[in-house]
Formats: C-alpha cells, sequence, structure tokens
C-alpha cells in the first residue's frame, strides 16, 4: 500500500486529492498562479514548492515524493526544458522524473503539458537520426547548453506519449504543448474546471468503486 496510507483518499475526504509535479526553477510565479486556480477549483493540490506535499517522517526527499504520487487521485506533469534537481547519483534521474514514471507505471488519472521547446528538441535530433533513448545515448549537451539543460527531458516527454508502446495500445497518452507560461494556464482553466466530470474518472478508476474492500 501506499506510505501515506494513513491520510484518507477523496472518497472518504471529499476532496479529489491532485499532485501537480514541475521543475521549479525559473516557473515559481506560475506554479503560484496554476495551485492558486486549481485550489479555487475545488482541488486539494501537493506541490513540493508551495510547501503543500504530504511529509512523511524518516522518509527521503525521493520517497516522500512517491509516496504523494501513490496515494494522489489526479497527476498534474508539467515538462520543462530544465531538468529539475535532486539527482541523487550518477545516472538516476530527477525526483520530477520519477514522479512521472511513477504516475505512468501506477496508472493514475493524468494530464501533461510539455513546453515546445521540448517537443522541438526532440523532433530535431529525429531529423538527425539520434531516435528514442537509444539512438540519444552517446550525446552529450555541452556544458552551459541553453535550448533545453539534460536530454532526459525528452525521455519523459516520450515517456508521457508512450512513444515506446505501439500506438494501437497507448492510452492516456496526451501531452499538450505549451509555448509560454500563459498556455499552461488556459490549459489548466480547460481542463481543471470541471470537478464533478474528473471526480466521477477518479470514482471509475478506483479500486473502492470496484468494489475492492481493501480500500
Amino acid at each position: 500500500g501506499s506510505l501515506l496510507d494513513g491520510k484518507p483518499g477523496s472518497l472518504l475526504s471529499g476532496n479529489q486529492q491532485l499532485m501537480l509535479s514541475s521543475a521549479v526553477y525559473g516557473m515559481e510565479d506560475r506554479l503560484d498562479q496554476i495551485h492558486g486556480l486549481l485550489t479555487g477549483y475545488g482541488y486539494q493540490v501537493w506541490n513540493s514548492h508551495k510547501g503543500s506535499l504530504p511529509v512523511v517522517p524518516g522518509l527521503s526527499a525521493f520517497d516522500t515524493c512517491l509516496a504523494a504520487v501513490d496515494a494522489c487521485d489526479i497527476f498534474f506533469g508539467i515538462i520543462r526544458p530544465q531538468y529539475g534537481s535532486g539527482v541523487a547519483a550518477a545516472g538516476e534521474n530527477s525526483i520530477t522524473h520519477r514522479e512521472l514514471s511513477r504516475a505512468i507505471e501506477l496508472g493514475k488519472p493524468r494530464f501533461f503539458v510539455a513546453d515546445a521547446v521540448v517537443v522541438n528538441a526532440r523532433r530535431l535530433l529525429m531529423d538527425l537520426g539520434h531516435k528514442g533513448p537509444a539512438g540519444r545515448a552517446d550525446l552529450k549537451l555541452a556544458k552551459g547548453a541553453k535550448l533545453i539543460d539534460d536530454l532526459r527531458v525528452i525521455d519523459m516527454y516520450e515517456e508521457a506519449i508512450q512513444d515506446a508502446i505501439p500506438v494501437a495500445d497507448r492510452t492516456n497518452n496526451w501531452v499538450q504543448t505549451y509555448g509560454d507560461r500563459d498556455d499552461i494556464l488556459r490549459y489548466v482553466e480547460e481542463q481543471f474546471d470541471r470537478y464533478e466530470d474528473l471526480e466521477a474518472l477518479v470514482k471509475k478508476a478506483s479500486p473502492a468503486a470496484a468494489g475492492d474492500p481493501t480500500v
């Protein structure tokens, strides 16, 4: 079970718990606005930047974030040209990347937006013959690279669109491209200002709705 098993889910508390996941640096003002919008729509928003992420004493920052992904009802991920902090050791993914991967692994109801810079960087590398993580494995960004700061932001995008899965088998793989950060606010308004619809989606996806006595 989740490390937050002691914290009631939305089916008990009456509030949908929404995880807002993003690299923070340079995004602080927009995260404040997004958090405010989502809270106004009725969601209980979990976000590390705002200090609203449930902290589990005794756990690492990585495990606390993953526990929140486990326990949330809806996951909203922002894929930016900045990869984010929290890389514990060489070769390990950032906290934001691991949150995204965990949400997909668990099949959480999820929404993603991705910066057009990430999408276009991926397209350019594909056009140059570097397709997928394997095709990019031998590439290395120059120190101080400006367009994207880590090739793994492209890995995150490809995970979100389920690029490695046959097209016919992909589900919940829509990723909205944004050109500026105001586009994100418009997306939030369009997608999340329908609390009752998403509440029904969460209940349908929940084991409790299927009669699971363990929930």
